[in-house]
């Protein structure tokens, strides 16, 4: 399914009344808020292995959802704020800049993976589950707590840079 409208594309209907299963995906590229309810209540449910791929000058809705799969493939950057917990299977950054900080903290229980050139800042206490990766081709900066047992990876072409841009700060 992709979004390429404004406002909430499947209204202020029923809770939970529109599923995204597994191998199923969701596209934004412009819209407002898919889960449309105040959190923690959401018209659309994202099941595991379901994807969400935000491809558009949007900033989703953070505070207090559950996506399954998170891509962020858009050409600006993205930012997923909020004073509830976010909570994530998988987590991709294919291009461009992901901004996380979310005060409620971050929950992360898949893999992550951040491209080549793609940056990845994380403002906020990130949980990670055990047995999981992180893998950094990428830029992974900002000024965090990580925990949990994921194993974090900086490749050849990855950057580990604390704080935000152009400053020091500390990643735990």
């Amino acid at each position: 399914f992709t979004q390429n409208c404004s406002g909430n594309v499947f209204g202020s209907g029923t809770a939970n009344s529109v599923i995204f299963a597994t191998g199923s995906t969701f596209i934004q590229l412009t819209g407002g808020n898919p889960f449309q309810k105040g959190q923690p209540a959401s018209v659309v449910v994202f099941q595991h292995g379901s994807l969400f791929s935000c491809q558009g000058n949007t900033s989703p809705s953070a505070s207090g959802r559950t996506y399954a799969n998170f891509e962020c493939n858009a050409t600006n950057t993205v930012s997923l704020v909020g004073s509830s917990p976010l909570n994530m299977d998988d987590l991709s950054v294919v291009q461009n800049v992901l901004n996380i900080g979310m005060s409620g903290g971050f929950n992360l229980s898949g893999n992550v993976s951040v491209a080549p050139g793609a940056i990845l800042n994380l403002n906020n206490s990130v949980a990670t589950a055990s047995g999981k990766t992180v893998t950094i081709n990428g830029t992974l900066e900002g000024t965090a707590i990580i925990t949990g047992n994921a194993a974090i990876v900086i490749s050849a072409t990855g950057t580990l840079a604390p704080g935000p841009f152009a400053s020091i700060g500390t990643l735990t």
